[in-house]
């Protein structure tokens, strides 16, 4: 996994005999900004490294599970220019997820029309028809036109 550093905390503890360090690392990964623990005596490789680079360097990580089965970094290495480019080109950058009022109101007329075609079809068959598909598509814009129909009097008798 690639990800952006942005700061890196190193605190001593003073337990045991010797105690020990962490390193509180805070990164970006795809947008999002995370924090990673690593501890002098998990591996002291991956935490000498860690304090080499200067904010803003982006690196490449290995993860590992442990023993609990939580997520370590193992392995950390400088990013190559081609590694960056690759996921620039994944990363969203600003922007929403969510559906615009348009697509709203347009996957909302789809969920209505499937409604209407699965009824239409049923009714047809109930009432004993080998329906064509004018007539499905006839009694389906039907059912649709009834539920968009324009309902400005019921609404401001009930005001």
């Amino acid at each position: 996994m690639q990800v952006t550093l942005k700061d890196v905390n190193v605190e001593k503890v003073n337990k045991g005999k010797t105690g020990y360090h962490i390193a509180t690392v805070d990164y970006d990964y795809k947008g999002e900004t995370r924090q990673q623990k690593i501890f002098s005596f998990v591996n002291p490789g991956v935490f000498k490294a860690i304090q080499e680079f200067p904010s803003g360097t982006t690196v490449e990580v290995e993860l590992t599970k442990n023993s609990k089965g939580y997520s370590e970094w193992a392995k950390v290495s400088e990013a190559s220019d081609q590694q960056k480019q690759e996921v620039a080109k994944t990363v969203k950058i600003g922007g929403s997820n969510y559906e615009t009022p348009g697509e709203r109101a347009y996957r909302q007329l789809l969920i209505v029309r499937q409604s209407s075609l699965n009824n239409a079809l049923t009714f047809l068959l109930a009432n004993g028809n080998a329906p064509s598909i004018e007539e499905v598509e006839g009694l389906t814009q039907r059912f649709v036109d009834f539920v968009y129909q324009n309902d400005e009097a019921v609404l401001e008798a009930d005001a």
